[in-house]
């Protein structure tokens, strides 16, 4: 790694920790992760269920997609074989 990937990890995980903590300020825990059920006309019967990311889930995928694409980015040209 060179300088500009510490800098880029550390500043990263920095964000990834502050926004941790928003998420669970004052004890209010935000859900990551939802689960949606699906019934047909009976009650007693279910179709299905389907899990999709909430939006504070949606946030750090995108932070770690940005910090990915900004890391092989700041890479140096030339590799150390």
């Amino acid at each position: 790694m060179n300088k500009k990937q510490k800098v880029l990890t550390i500043c990263a995980l920095v964000a990834f920790v502050a926004y941790l903590v928003l998420l669970t300020y004052d004890a209010n825990t935000v859900a990551i992760i939802t689960l949606r059920r699906y019934w047909t006309a009976d009650p007693n019967r279910e179709i299905g269920q389907d899990w999709e990311l909430t939006v504070p889930a949606l946030v750090l995928v995108m932070l770690g997609v940005i910090y990915t694409g900004l890391f092989f980015l700041l890479a140096d040209k030339k590799e150390k074989r």
